[in-house]
């Protein structure tokens, strides 16, 4: 899908409705970038269906009303034979003519999943390859809408829009042969059909007003829904169920609103078609009575008034498609502007070079300054990790701890200075590479809704459940697993909210480790737990040491005592550093002061 005609194709600027359709028309179809040609056939599919429709309607002229003779692929009939032919014509178009149409409708069916399908893998490609500082910036509620809710809505109104494209097709072909049977009759039909597109336009604008007030409550929607419960149990521990339960009910009470009144519109144009199209119906018979003198009706005259019977409906259709279409419209400036914003910031390519960890990891003078602001996150930062060692990053929050580990982690590129793995700078290896070889433990890490086993396997492909079992043994998980009802094969709920903190801990640890990482960063791995639960995997942390290199950032102390150099962090600089009795020995020193302030809390 291309981003780049977006403000051309779908930016609605003020003007005519007309010219509103129009642009209607071009923003579905650059929608459809890829899926053009299938979309292609399945309009003309509609209209081929349409054509042998006609072709029926026609085959029963000479069966009301026989002609002398009548040739065709040389053969000639007549009489009784014409008659019997035009009955088995009318038969063989007839089902043709339904076969195409649910040939079509399947078609439409294939081209909107291929379609839904594309527009999530191109906002999920467009999250994953995009600026790690940028994406920051971007509200979680509004990527959940535009990949979930957004893009079924755009689909839907892709749908709409083929098959009104597909309906206004053939009643072009209904009108060129109605023109054909009788033109004057056609000027009667021609006028009803001009009521009609008019009856369109005059729903156009407030379709646009409500649709606009639709999306702004469906956004709203999915920001609340996203807050609340991503923070349940704040909202429930504190009280608030009654003023979440209200907020909430007059979101969906303004939803619903914005909804019915969007909805609305629809049924009322397609009554005033409907009106028009009966009183059509009667002016084209009156017309018809006054052409023939009062006679009976032709058998042009009856084909003529069948296929105005049956391009009422096509008008119809066509109609509610659109206007449909142009309601979803506004689904379609929502995701499409969600999905611009990720792409206007892709990261930065790396390089293609394989790494190595035999030597070590170093920082050396690192600088970074987040897009946009101007002071700076790290200023001439140096630190080294040798293979085999633990490292801690340690510092007030706000001192840059975090935004070191995305440095290392590749999410980041230092705006100055370098990062070096065994000397070769970070930014000509291969980031996905690198990543690879990490193992992360965060402050909180997710766990997902699956066996424990499968929780310790994660992305990684390979299945080896005796691994798995040694890296529980690791982390001092082995023991609350095999109390688990089914063990290994225990199925965790959402988030494993019935483990304890430090068992979620621990288990991921189990993951990082499954990993067989050259490092593992361990970002607060115990800041949310009690002092049992730190225990427990600060337990597991010492005796995975002895294999492992580790970047350990805390905010407390205890999980410094594991790291065999220590760095202090103050303004987004190193002001310190060196082992543990170095530190505490320095009294006027940054770390010492630290570790009295501790131990006086504690």
């Amino acid at each position: 899908m291309r981003v780049s005609a977006r403000r051309e194709s779908v930016e609605v600027s003020s003007g005519s409705e007309w010219f509103h359709s129009k642009r209607l028309i071009g923003a579905y179809w650059e929608l459809l970038d890829s899926h053009r040609r299938a979309a292609a056939v399945t309009i003309s599919l509609t209209i081929a269906s349409g054509l042998l429709e006609v072709a029926a309607i026609l085959a029963v002229v000479p069966i009301i009303e026989p002609q002398e003779k009548v040739a065709a692929f040389g053969i000639h009939l007549q009489g009784s034979s014409l008659r019997y032919a035009g009955v088995i014509a009318f038969a063989v178009l007839a089902v043709a003519a339904s076969l195409v149409r649910v040939t079509a409708e399947r078609s439409i069916t294939r081209v909107i999943a291929e379609f839904e399908k594309g527009c999530r893998r191109e906002m999920t490609r467009a999250a994953l390859d995009m600026d790690w500082s940028a994406y920051l910036k971007v509200r979680l509620g509004d990527v959940n809408t535009s990949l979930l809710l957004s893009v079924n809505q755009v689909s839907l109104g892709m749908q709409f829009f083929l098959r009104a494209m597909g309906m206004l097709g053939v009643t072009v072909v209904f009108v060129a042969v109605a023109a054909s049977l009788s033109w004057q009759l056609s000027l009667f039909a021609l006028f009803f059909l001009v009521l009609g597109v008019v009856t369109y336009l005059l729903g156009v604008k407030p379709t646009r007003r409500h649709t606009a007030v639709l999306t702004s409550a469906a956004e709203s929607l999915g920001q609340e829904a996203d807050l609340l419960f991503s923070n349940l149990k704040l909202f429930r521990s504190l009280g608030e169920r009654t003023q979440s339960r209200g907020r909430m009910e007059k979101i969906y009470a303004d939803y619903a609103s914005a909804y019915t009144k969007s909805m609305y519109i629809v049924p009322t144009t397609r009554s005033m078609f409907e009106i028009s199209g009966i009183v059509g119906i009667g002016v084209v018979l009156f017309g018809a009575l006054i052409t023939a003198h009062g006679a009976a009706l032709s058998a042009a005259s009856l084909a003529f008034l069948v296929l105005f019977l049956r391009l009422t409906p096509r008008l119809v259709s066509t109609q509610e498609n659109l206007q449909n279409a142009r309601t979803y419209r506004k689904w379609c400036d929502a995701w499409w502007s969600t999905l611009e914003t990720m792409h206007e910031s892709p990261m930065a390519s790396g390089g293609a070079g394989s790494p190595h960890f035999d030597r070590g990891l170093r920082a050396e003078r690192l600088d970074f300054t987040y897009p946009g602001r101007s002071e700076s996150v790290l200023h001439q930062v140096t630190w080294e990790l040798r293979k085999g060692e633990a490292i801690a990053l340690v510092g007030d929050s706000g001192a840059g701890k975090t935004t070191m580990l995305d440095l290392v982690t590749g999410l980041l590129r230092p705006t100055g200075g370098r990062i070096t793995v065994d000397g070769t700078d970070l930014n000509d290896l291969d980031v996905e590479e690198w990543q690879s070889h990490l193992g992360l433990v965060p402050q909180e890490a997710p766990l997902f809704a699956g066996t424990v086993l499968e929780n310790v396997y994660w992305m990684d492909s390979r299945r080896d459940p005796d691994e798995a079992r040694h890296c529980l043994e690791k982390a001092h998980a082995a023991g609350f697993v095999d109390r688990l009802p089914d063990g290994m094969d225990t199925m965790l709920g959402e988030r494993a909210a019935t483990l304890s903190g430090g068992q979620r801990q621990r288990l991921a640890l189990a993951r990082a480790l499954y990993r067989r990482p050259w490092i593992l960063v361990l970002d607060e791995p115990t800041s949310s737990l009690d002092a049992e639960a730190e225990q427990e995997v600060l337990a597991a942390l010492a005796d995975v040491k002895a294999t492992s290199s580790m970047i350990i950032v805390a905010h407390g102390l205890n999980p410094v005592k594991l790291a065999d150099r220590i760095y202090v962090m103050a303004g987004g600089t190193v002001v310190e550093d060196g082992t543990w009795t170095e530190l505490v020995g320095r009294p006027d020193g940054r770390f010492a002061r630290i570790f009295r302030q501790h131990a006086v809390e504690a």
